[in-house]
């Protein structure tokens, strides 16, 4: 999927993520945990294709699905 282009935004469901840190694990460079939860980093650059194809990858290991990206 290289080479998106456009808007490109990622979201976590904070009711359905339980904390597993397999994002984190899969994109360090968008995401970290606050307390047990997954969080976006402020200032991610979404606009590089390196890290959306990481989001995207993060967003497809996650076990529960709680990661969005559109």
């Amino acid at each position: 999927m290289a080479g998106v282009k456009g808007n490109f935004n990622v979201s976590v469901d904070k009711g359905l993520c339980i904390g597993c840190n397999l994002c984190c694990e899969v994109a360090e460079e968008v995401f970290y945990m606050k307390g047990e939860k997954s969080e976006i980093k402020k200032g991610t650059n979404l606009t590089d294709s390196a890290v959306q194809e990481k989001a995207i990858l993060a967003s497809q290991a996650c076990p529960v699905m709680a990661i969005k990206v559109k």
